[in-house]
């Protein structure tokens, strides 16, 4: 039996446990946002906002944990964060009003961003190239996992227990997780790669990343993309739920169709990563995603029918997959050290994108389609143009 090789599957699967958290936190949450609206009299804009609030906590923490993370090494944030993510989610769960949850929701956020960053750095430690683009893929189809069962799940105990178990069920699940992150984590990042911590030397490493043209089209690429996705989930609860009359648990069986989309994805960029590189699946995944966004144009003129809008949102949930797999590919591939501040700063834009396209959504929302039509065609052209350019760059 190969030992190394058993090794690097627990640790890819250890590592997608702490990674899960930020799709699982947002995915289960979703179907709920109807009820939440009713029992805390909040708006839907309002509730709009406390996803675009979590995706802005998850901007900011990675901009100090990555560095962090660069200088002290992987293991020991990891296992801080769960416990603070654990925390949270119990706060999130006994909220008495819309302006509570929101603040709790930004502060999980945060804690919950350290494992992300910290476990997509540990994997780029250990691999580079078409290597890492690989393993970051078996990492994206494994995360699959969370938007397929998320909002099932989500659904399932919104349905009979009501939305605030659906935190106590998020903060069981960091408890979890930090035991399996405690015992299959290493510590990754070897003592000569490490940085020394300090403020001014964090902007500047900042600084001296965006400088780069090529990482820094590969972070818009990955951040317009992310963008294009949280319009979706902001958007289709309230759009497939109170417009188009889906239940809850129907939406939630949409939305993990849509997760399934994604595995598939992630199986297709592991084969071909290996024969043509991810390079060109870049820009054959900028085409797409422009075609895509033209789809959702003409459901929402009625020029095709509304089959037309589901099937935009579950195919840009493939499309963001292999974007975010090969994007985090190329970034990491212009880097020796400070692969953890380059990958914080790529996690914090890509959320800061995705608080921006949600609440694009949200401030826009006049209970038509067009404010979510409107963000997905713009951030779309964005993401075309940035990944072009990524690759060309080089």
């Amino acid at each position: 039996m190969n030992i190394s090789i058993n090794i690097s599957i627990y640790f890819l699967v250890s590592v997608a446990c702490i990674t899960i958290l930020a799709p699982f936190s947002i995915d289960a949450y979703i179907p709920a946002t109807v009820d939440i609206s009713k029992e805390l009299l909040a708006s839907a804009n309002s509730v709009q906002l406390s996803i675009a609030i979590f995706l802005m906590g998850f901007s900011l923490g990675p901009l100090i944990f990555g560095p962090l993370s660069d200088a002290f090494g992987r293991r020991k944030l990891i296992c801080l964060s769960l416990i603070f993510f654990s925390l949270f989610s119990l706060l999130c769960s006994l909220s008495t009003n819309i302006y509570l949850l929101i603040f709790f929701r930004f502060f999980q956020a945060v804690s919950g961003s350290v494992g992300t960053v910290c476990g997509r750095a540990a994997v780029a430690d250990l691999f580079s190239g078409n290597k890492l683009a690989k393993n970051y893929s078996i990492l994206g189809l494994i995360l699959t996992i969370a938007p397929i069962l998320a909002p099932i799940i989500g659904g399932w105990i919104n349905e009979y227990f009501g939305w605030r178990y659906i935190f106590v069920f998020m903060a069981l699940s960091g408890a979890l997780f930090f035991l399996i992150s405690f015992f299959n984590i290493p510590e990754t990042l070897k003592l000569k790669d490490r940085t020394v911590f300090d403020l001014n030397g964090v902007f500047l490493s900042y600084i001296k990343i965006l400088k780069n043209r090529t990482a820094l089209f590969y972070i818009l690429f990955l951040s317009s993309t992310s963008a294009v996705f949280f319009a979706f989930l902001a958007a289709s609860p309230f759009l497939y739920i109170q417009q188009f009359g889906l239940t809850p648990i129907q939406y939630s069986y949409v939305f993990g169709s849509g997760a399934v989309i994604a595995a598939f994805s992630n199986i297709i960029n592991i084969k071909f990563t290996s024969i043509i590189g991810y390079k060109k699946i870049i820009v054959i995944t900028c085409y797409l995603i422009l075609l895509n966004a033209i789809v959702l144009l003409f459901g929402g003129l009625e020029i095709l029918d509304r089959w037309s809008i589901y099937l935009s949102g579950l195919l840009f949930m493939g499309l963001f997959h292999i974007a975010n797999a090969t994007s985090l590919t190329g970034l990491m591939d212009e880097f020796e050290k400070n692969k953890g501040a380059a990958n914080a700063l790529a996690i914090s834009l890509r959320f800061g994108f995705g608080m921006i396209g949600a609440g694009c959504v949200s401030i826009m929302n006049d209970k038509t389609i067009y404010p979510y039509i409107f963000t997905v065609m713009f951030f779309s052209c964005f993401a075309m143009i940035s990944g072009l350019k990524a690759v060309r760059n080089n």
